[in-house]
């Protein structure tokens, strides 16, 4: 049974990209706050980039929406943030379905 990684999961769906291409990985809520880089990048959950590109960010959704409340400035902002980023779903993609049950054998 193959072994998939965070790379095989990016590299599926962003095939000319690659862990120099990662700018930032940003780890929000309980998940950021109890997660060991290093581990989870040796075990494959992340993907393997340097340390100093990894933020944890505490409680980003609730932080998020107060700011965007309380600031016409940060309402701005989030409009133009919101054009430059790229989302990818990769949920309902049945390659990735296939990846991750794979990779719940470990």
């Amino acid at each position: 049974m193959p072994r998939h990684t965070a790379e095989d999961i990016h590299s599926f769906r962003e095939p000319n990209h690659n862990e120099d291409d990662i700018k930032h990985i940003l780890l929000a809520g309980a998940f950021g706050n109890y997660i060991r880089p290093e581990s989870a990048m040796r075990i494959g959950l992340l993907p393997k980039v340097q340390i100093d590109r990894i933020y944890f960010i505490g409680n980003a959704a609730g932080t998020g929406a107060r700011m965007v409340l309380l600031s016409r400035d940060c309402r701005r902002d989030c409009r133009i943030l919101a054009k430059k980023i790229k989302y990818t779903e990769i949920a309902h993609d049945p390659k990735f379905s296939e990846v991750y049950a794979d990779s719940m054998l470990f």
